[in-house]
């Protein structure tokens, strides 16, 4: 980022961040500090490594995912790396509606099944924990029907105070008539709606899977030929040199580098008339079928009026 060609940093900045894989990179190393000053604090006082052991196990799980780019070298298995990112992507939105669904019918079945329970964050932890899973086919059919679990009270002063954990009551027919609608709308209708956002997915960038597969390998090819081959602890030496190297360095010598880009010709007259001429002829191509609707529709409508 600090040795990019762009004339602003703000710009630079920006630019870093639209990339998903930076993204990931900035992420890793967030959980990684912090999980390394989290341990080191605990040599000072006594602390909970609980939570150091997660942002651990966090860091580790995005390090592995952070390895998916280099599918992109690839032409077999780059294009359905591609594919997961444009799924995530659009299953976002999805998302939303789901949680609408889960919400409403799991404060239904909460307010049902545990009528007098105390008031804990733990009611919303229970409010989604139990129609998420009513999704997978998890029903917890032992808590519609009221059976009583291990360590769990029916006393209501116990229940309010909230010294022990209050068992699930037995429950009407109705909110066996509310899970059934629930899972006919989650399990039938919203499942098979995502499938089919997936296959329609799926066919659009397999359509293109070639010239996507090409265009991200350019990109990584472009982001790891100016990187350092030494690997962490190590590269912090590269990066220490770098910097000390622009900062030394004149102007001159910074547009000599730049000039020289390994990823830069430069073309003689012809050759850059030829280019000229060929994107001017893609962009052509490009714009055609879009200026044919145009004047099709504009046709359609003169013909109305008249």
């Amino acid at each position: 980022m600090l040795f990019r060609d762009q004339p602003s940093m703000k710009y630079r900045i920006r630019n870093w961040f639209r990339d998903l894989w930076n993204k990931f990179d900035a992420a890793i190393f967030l959980c990684m500090f912090l999980s390394v000053i989290l341990r080191c604090s605990m040599l000072f006082y006594e602390g909970d490594f609980r939570w150091v052991r997660v942002l651990y196990s966090v860091t580790i799980v995005l390090c592995f995912l952070r390895c998916l780019q280099f599918f992109y070298a690839f032409p077999s298995i780059g294009p359905k790396v591609i594919m997961i990112q444009k799924m995530m992507t659009d299953m976002l939105p999805f998302l939303a509606i789901v949680l609408v669904f889960v919400i409403g019918f799991g404060v239904a079945f909460h307010a049902n099944i545990f009528p007098n329970a105390p008031a804990d964050w733990s009611i919303l932890a229970n409010v989604l924990y139990f129609p998420y899973f009513h999704i997978f086919g998890e029903l917890f059919l032992d808590n519609l029907e009221g059976e009583e679990v291990d360590g769990c009270v029916k006393n209501e002063t116990q229940k309010r105070n909230g010294l022990i954990t209050p068992c699930p009551e037995k429950t009407p027919a109705a909110l066996s008539m509310f899970l059934a609608v629930y899972l006919i709308l989650t399990n039938i209708l919203l499942v098979n709606l995502l499938i089919a956002m997936f296959s329609y997915k799926f066919q659009k960038v397999e359509e293109l899977s070639l010239n996507a597969w090409r265009l991200n390998r350019l990109s990584l090819v472009h982001e790891y030929c100016d990187r350092s081959c030494l690997a962490p602890p190590l590269i912090i030496f590269d990066h220490a040199f770098r910097v000390l190297r622009t900062c030394c360095a004149s102007k001159h010598d910074i547009l000599l580098e730049q000039k020289y880009n390994a990823f830069r010709w430069e073309l003689s007259p012809e050759d850059c008339w030829r280019l000229t001429l060929f994107e001017k002829n893609a962009a052509e191509k490009c714009l055609l079928p879009a200026a044919n609707v145009s004047k099709e529709i504009n046709g359609k409508w003169l013909d109305r009026d008249t």
